[in-house]
């Protein structure tokens, strides 16, 4: 009877693997892992093999190292949370809990995060206008941005421009001065 049962059980997961393959559906890679998963733990057992079993944590970091690497290469497009978890496929809010338990951060902190260290380098580096900053980043508008920089700085984009202009302008002279 138990054998019967668990041969049922096999063909159940075994079609549901196919008809996952044949559909094709947003995130099917995963389900397909997870089903054969369930497949090979139900002939271990049939077989008697001792089965040591791998918590999917290492599939969620997995995910939320492959929305780290979109960000990584994408910040500066205009990114939401659901273009996230659209990357992973898997729901936002389950994102951002595997992104905050991977990173200590959200996705969406981290995004930030990656703009405004490349607006330091804008800031310090070009002439653009705060617009133009704000715009190349992706940002919504300049009166964000702004309100982002200070946040996260605790100084405006401009003074943080000025300020370090005027730190590379000294540095400047003193290397001339020794020449």
């Amino acid at each position: 009877m138990h054998f019967q049962a668990n041969s049922e059980l096999l063909l159940f997961y075994l079609n549901n693997l196919l008809k996952e393959i044949e559909s094709k559906q947003p995130g099917y890679n995963t389900v397909c892992q997870d089903l054969l998963e369930v497949v090979l733990l139900l002939l271990m057992r049939r077989s008697q093999f001792t089965v040591t079993f791998v918590p999917s944590s290492r599939k969620s970091s997995r995910e939320a190292a492959i929305v780290r690497r979109y960000i990584d290469n994408h910040f500066k497009e205009n990114i939401t949370l659901d273009d996230l978890a659209a990357v992973a496929h898997v729901s936002k809010y389950y994102l951002a809990h595997l992104f905050r338990h991977a990173y200590d951060t959200s996705p969406i902190s981290y995004l930030l995060s990656c703009r405004i260290q490349e607006s330091l380098y804008l800031l310090t580096e070009t002439d653009l206008t705060l617009s133009e900053i704000s715009q190349m980043l992706g940002f919504s508008s300049p009166s964000y941005f702004s309100q982002s920089f200070r946040r996260i700085q605790g100084i405006s984009p401009m003074q943080y421009r000025m300020q370090n202009r005027q730190d590379k302008k000294l540095i400047e002279k003193k290397g001339s001065n020794k020449s």
